[in-house]
């Protein structure tokens, strides 16, 4: 880690130094936590939440953000966009009780 921030100080998330190992071993960690859970009787919150973290970052869509930029329309009228149309929205929520 510390010879990829030597090389890249700039570097913006230590995936980027590590993307071919992760590319590589991705399914192999995912076995490893199947495997975990199902034939043990572990609770792993680490192992699980460093997946999620994971294929967040390798995601295109972060499906997460899309929900809290809707909940912000619906408590504040914020807006959000759409990923089918281009363009800024508001929806015409339900009052809250």
């Amino acid at each position: 880690m510390t010879k990829a921030f030597e090389e890249d100080p700039n570097l913006s998330n230590l995936m980027v130094a590590f993307a071919p190992e992760i590319k590589e071993n991705l399914g192999r960690y995912k076995r490893l936590i199947g495997k975990v859970m199902g034939e043990g009787n572990a609770s792993i919150p680490v192992l699980l939440s460093s997946l999620g973290y994971i294929q967040t970052m390798r995601s295109p869509t972060i499906t997460s953000a899309q929900v809290t930029a809707l909940q912000r329309d619906v408590f504040g009228r914020h807006g959000f966009k759409r990923l089918d149309k281009d363009g800024d929205f508001n929806a015409k929520w339900p009052e809250l009780q």
